[in-house]
């Protein structure tokens, strides 16, 4: 069994203000520049400093069910320039990530794919962000995309499309690869679910898009958190996580970020990477 290295670095947590105590942290989704006095989000954040375990060598080790996330092989036929391709993503990497799901779930399941985003870091970031950019940066503050009510209102399309999956119980999950590797530079780390105190570590946040409020999940700091990556990752090496279950903070579920591994290393490629948002539906 290879020995496992760590990576001491800085992520963001959200700040426990207490102004969440009378006021619902919140973030706009949209650009609010020229609307009088608007406020954009509350969110103020803190830097904590973490240690990121190398999982290389252990990846089995790690479960949706146990941790909130996992490591799979998963090759693909796609190539580089394929991934900026979204009918080729659609055509050819959805029906794999579908079918590699489905075999992490409990038979019986239904897993529908509702979309994909290509993240990409350009040059200067974090210290330098730019906003008007094809892809979008890196996330560096600690979350999961979505609470069980902030999926069930992304879910209201599908439920109409097919109301025989209404009422069954749902999980949301991510599957996230890098588009080009060896990857070293900002990887995604993911913290392990027997690590949190849900009662206390999370924080939920309203995400306000122009036509409808959704709900994600930030979390506060505690050094107890312990978080893990997959150093040099390939193209064909996918992180599996999840980040709710209808039935609630009680299934296992991992809040992620982006953290700077260059810190270590100087001169690497600049990280290109895509995720699958998939929405799996268990038998009740």
């Amino acid at each position: 069994m290879a020995t496992q290295g760590c990576v001491t670095t800085v992520i963001k947590y959200l700040k426990p203000l207490a102004l969440y105590q009378t006021e619902k942290p919140f973030k706009i989704a949209f650009d609010v520049s020229e609307i009088a006095e608007a406020q954009k989000t509350n969110h103020e954040f803190v830097d904590h400093h973490i240690s990121v375990t190398d999982v290389r060598g252990t990846e089995d080790q790690f479960t949706l069910d146990k941790n909130g996330f996992q490591f799979c092989k998963l090759p693909t036929s796609l190539r580089k320039d394929d991934f900026d391709s979204d009918e080729i993503v659609r055509s050819q990497l959805y029906s794999e990530v579908k079918e590699l799901v489905g075999g992490l779930m409990p038979q019986g399941t239904e897993v529908v794919i509702l979309g994909h985003k290509r993240r990409e870091r350009r040059p200067g970031f974090p210290a330098v962000v730019a906003y008007s950019i094809p892809l979008p940066h890196p996330v560096v503050y600690a979350h999961a995309d979505f609470t069980s009510d902030g999926a069930a209102i992304r879910l209201e399309p599908v439920w109409n499309e097919r109301p025989d999956l209404r009422g069954r119980r749902f999980q949301m999950v991510n599957v996230w690869r890098v588009t080009k590797g060896p990857n070293q530079d900002w990887p995604l780390a993911c913290c392990d679910y027997q690590s949190i105190d849900v009662d206390n570590d999370i924080e939920q946040s309203d995400v306000i898009h122009r036509t409808h409020i959704g709900e994600n999940c930030m979390l506060l700091p505690n050094s107890s958190h312990k978080w893990y990556y997959l150093d040099n990752q390939g193209v064909d090496e996918v992180i599996v996580f999840r980040h709710c279950d209808s039935l609630g903070l009680g299934i296992p579920f991992s809040p992620h970020v982006s953290f700077d591994r260059a810190m270590q290393l100087k001169d690497v490629p600049l990280r290109e990477s895509i995720e699958v948002k998939v929405v799996c539906f268990l038998c009740n």
